[in-house]
């Protein structure tokens, strides 16, 4: 059966006060959880299971494309200078966004536009 084993993950406490909290609202058997582990590793078997769930007869879907895939960056410094950015430079950028006028250089977004790729 799918999601009966709870992984052991950080903050797992959190995730037990969360579910405690859900349960004091709705009743266990109106509660499904969905781990995403088991959906990446079998999305048929979760959508079955959650069909069944609802009480809805399954509609034979078999083909559950993957719609948004997971990035990586093809050039390692620019995904380091993406997520940390020198201080210097963030200075630098809003004084000449101030002095433009501009909200935005357009920098970042281009960099993760050419830096991004699907795995």
């Amino acid at each position: 059966m799918l999601g009966t084993h709870l992984p052991p993950i950080s903050g797992g406490r959190l995730f037990g006060k969360q579910m405690q909290r859900v349960y004091t609202y709705f009743p266990r058997q109106q509660v499904k959880l969905i781990f995403y582990d088991d959906f990446k590793s079998n999305p048929g078997a979760v959508y079955a299971d959650i069909l069944n769930f609802l009480g809805i007869d399954h509609d034979g879907r078999k083909y559950f494309p993957v719609v948004n895939s997971n990035m990586h960056h093809r050039v390692h410094w620019v995904g380091k200078f993406l997520h940390t950015k020198p201080d210097g430079l963030i200075q630098t950028a809003n004084a000449v966004k101030k002095v433009l006028r501009l909200k935005t250089l357009g920098v970042g977004k281009l960099a993760r536009k050419v830096d991004a790729v699907a795995r």
